[in-house]
């Protein structure tokens, strides 16, 4: 069986060349990611597909380059595609579905597919809404993807795609969700596929220097905690690494490409201590001048795997702490306590690394005293920075099931997540925005004693990066301060915009 898409693919003659765009959905006016971490899901997809046959594959990445919905679909138009993947997440699903009616308006005979953690979710409820959508793709793509693609060039049956969800006769036929099982089977990320200068541009307020080269790198994926806030749909609970040595083998391509920094984005970079000595050790024989971000757990890691670290290049690390109360770690089912979260970084400060401490207020069940406690470990454990954020409920989590229930969304605008404070019976936009106004208080307070200046004079003379960027980023140093002295200034609790303040947001 062929598709409605399929079929007016194919009405434009038989096909020995495939044009292809894959793209994110436009900012159009949401400006918080843009400059932040590039989409290394949908570039493993891309790289993917670009190693096909007579496939020429290209990239229009709207949410990070903040275009509006008439530029995107400009920008996509003008590469004359013979196919449009989307990738959507549930915080972009709205602006998402614009850029698809939008193009659909100026080219109905663009083929047009879905994909990304939203898409596996509700496939049925987009194609069932969304004319303008001709089929979805669920769960990893890098392998169904490039099939998906030569069977359209090659005019043979897609319905035997796996992960494919698409409409047959009135009803909608729905795929089985995709997981790569050995990653090391994957190309690694072509980076000539994106504008490189368009990422990496800020770490939360604080701008980086513009001429920093950094690329990001996905050593794992999957996460075994079971954290009520996070949704497990695309990467699911299996956590499955790559060896130290792949790694390694991607890091000297991206060394070679004239990058040096590179960003672990991982799920938990961390789960394996062993795995980790083992890529240090080897970085420290390769010596390719290379420096590194991670994101990961703490708790676990004793201080000769962190010194290890830093010595093989690992400048700054960024932690879920979440919470400071050992009853709100609880109802967020996190690893942990404060107490062994609280040791894990002052170890990664010992080790000379920037921590940087991400905080979630408004969970459900939340008190004035577990506020108290955050505000407390702040104050208290010290770290360099922190990035606070009203919790958001994102589809496939514990807590959205909670407040949401099981059952599907009525309409797509239903399905996207939301901030807690939309949810019947809990706290207000206000009341969350002041907690979290609190917590950066109190990070600026952490800041006013003899203790911060022996950290800044240890992170001055054994950081790698922190040289890096006092050198290339001097010019822009009057910047740092008015970003600073705006928040400082802030006259009203009520007008401070926690989204503003941290912009380096997790997937959802």
């Amino acid at each position: 069986m062929i598709s409605r898409a399929h079929k007016m693919l194919l009405k434009e003659g038989d096909r020995t060349h495939m044009r292809l765009v894959l793209a994110t959905p436009p900012a159009d006016g949401v400006m918080d990611q843009v400059g932040a971490p590039p989409p290394l899901g949908l570039l493993h997809v891309a790289t993917s597909v670009s190693n096909s046959p007579n496939v020429t594959v290209h990239i229009v990445d709207g949410t990070v380059t903040g275009l509006t919905v008439d530029e995107a679909a400009e920008q996509i138009l003008a590469l004359d595609p013979d196919l449009l993947g989307l990738s959507v997440l549930s915080t972009n699903i709205q602006r998402g579905m614009r850029l698809i009616k939008r193009v659909k308006e100026l080219r109905k005979s663009l083929t047009t597919v879905v994909g990304g953690i939203h898409a596996t979710l509700f496939d049925r409820l987009i194609l069932k809404e969304i004319p303008e959508v001709d089929m979805a793709m669920r769960g990893e793509s890098e392998h169904s993807f490039p099939e998906f693609c030569a069977s359209l060039m090659q005019g043979q049956d897609i319905t035997r795609v796996p992960g494919l969800s698409y409409r047959s006769k009135g009803e909608i036929v729905r795929g089985t969700p995709q997981l790569v099982e050995n990653l090391e089977e994957l190309p690694f990320v072509d980076w000539d596929t994106v504008e490189k200068g368009s990422y990496y541009r800020s770490w939360g307020p604080i701008p980086l220097p513009r001429d920093l080269k950094a690329a990001g790198i996905l050593s794992s994926r999957g996460c075994p905690y079971l954290c009520s806030f996070c949704s497990k749909v695309a990467a699911g609970e299996k956590w499955r690494p790559r060896s130290a040595q792949n790694v390694l083998e991607e890091l000297v391509q991206i060394s070679r490409q004239g990058f040096d920094y590179v960003f672990f984005h991982d799920d938990n970079f961390t789960r394996s201590p062993k795995r980790v000595t083992e890529l240090c050790e080897m970085l420290l024989e390769a010596k390719l001048g290379l420096r590194f971000w991670f994101e990961g757990s703490l708790h676990h890691l004793p201080q000769s795997t962190l010194d290890l670290m830093n010595q093989a290049g690992f400048d700054c690390v960024a932690v879920g702490v979440e919470s400071g109360s050992d009853e709100q770690l609880k109802r967020f089912n996190k690893p942990g306590n404060s107490r062994t979260v609280a040791s894990g970084v002052l170890r990664a400060k010992k080790a000379h690394m920037v921590v940087h401490a991400f905080f979630i207020t408004g969970g459900p069940g939340e008190t004035t005293e577990d506020h108290n406690a955050s505000k407390d470990f702040i104050q208290r454990v010290k770290p360099h920075s922190v990035g606070a954020a009203i919790l958001n409920i994102y589809p496939g989590s514990e807590i959205w099931n909670q407040l949401k229930g099981l059952d599907d969304p009525r309409t797509v605008a239903d399905s996207g997540a939301c901030a807690i404070y939309e949810c019947k019976d809990q706290p207000s936009k206000e009341t969350l925005s002041h907690r979290c106004y609190d917590l950066y208080r109190a990070l600026a307070r952490s800041w006013v004693s003899r203790e911060r200046i022996a950290e800044v004079g240890d992170l001055v003379r054994n950081n790698v990066f922190v040289k890096m960027c006092l050198h290339k980023g001097v010019r822009r140093l009057p910047n740092v301060f008015r970003a600073v002295w705006a928040f400082v200034r802030a006259p009203k609790r009520g007008a401070f915009d926690p989204e503003q303040w941290s912009s380096w947001k997790r997937p959802g």
